[in-house]
């Protein structure tokens, strides 16, 4: 999220408000989502989606040295 976004969520937390987030796999769970939480009071509702660049990492293999040479 931009600077920006996460200074306001963190001025609003430490105010006590709450940071939600929650992952949705197609456009009618972002929807229900939505409602839910509108029906719920909350406040400042957004959806974003991930960017092609943001991906978890594969753990790599840890270097083995060759034990057959000295």
């Amino acid at each position: 999220i931009p600077e920006y976004e996460a200074k306001r969520y963190v001025g609003r937390v430490k105010d006590g408000g709450v940071l939600l987030s929650v992952h949705c796999e197609t456009p009618g769970e972002v929807l229900r989502a939505k409602e839910v939480l509108s029906a719920t009071g909350a406040a400042d509702i957004a959806a974003s989606t991930e960017s092609a660049g943001a991906r978890i990492a594969e753990p790599q293999p840890k270097h083995q040295p060759d034990a057959g040479r000295a």
